[in-house]
């Protein structure tokens, strides 16, 4: 509306300026109003749907972006409670219980202590190497229950008995690292 005013002041000007236009032909000044109002309605419909394109373009680069910014802070806090959950899935206690059985066996059984030491070690380069990764094989994840449970017969003796078996052709099958550890846990402190 702005340019169709405009328009018509320039139209106006121009009979202003030309006055023998005008005076020419009453028709001459229909038509070239017309025509300039015309353009002029063309050209504000397209500069307004080019405004508003832009603004609706902006506002959507504004929700893509404090969208990015909320799916980087949901991974920042998914990444700190994976690291809470791997750090609460071995059981502090553990930690130390296993420490001190070895310990006792040091000069019981110098050797027995030896391969406590590594499979204790081995847990927990397993629990570190491993807990950052989104998948492990079973075999993986079997081997290391193997080493806790070991470990855990060290401390309790004949009164913890088991058996760690399940299908060969499940070797390769991808799980997520340490999902059995609390259960196997579990099962060792509420079955003794």
């Amino acid at each position: 509306f702005t340019l169709a005013g405009a328009a018509f002041v320039v139209t106006i000007a121009w009979f202003w300026v030309y006055p023998w236009y005008a005076t020419h032909s009453y028709r001459s000044v229909v038509l070239v109003g017309a025509i300039n109002a015309i353009l002029a309605l063309v050209v504000g419909a397209l500069v307004f749907v080019y405004e508003n394109l832009m603004r609706q373009l902006a506002s959507t680069q504004q929700q893509l972006a404090a969208e990015r910014l909320a799916q980087s802070e949901a991974r920042e806090r998914a990444a700190r409670a994976e690291l809470q959950a791997l750090q609460a899935r071995i059981n502090p206690h553990f930690f130390f219980n296993a420490l001190n059985t070895t310990a006792a066996y040091v000069r019981e059984d110098p050797i027995y202590a030896e391969k406590l030491l590594e499979r204790f070690s081995d847990l927990f380069r397993y629990a570190f190497r491993r807990g950052r990764e989104r998948r492990v094989k079973l075999a993986a994840e079997f081997a290391f229950i193997h080493d806790y449970l070991e470990i855990e017969r060290a401390r309790f003796g004949e009164r913890l008995r088991f058996e760690v078996n399940y299908d060969p052709s499940l070797r390769n099958r991808p799980l997520p690292p340490l999902i059995l550890q609390p259960l196997v846990e579990n099962a060792v402190n509420h079955g003794r």
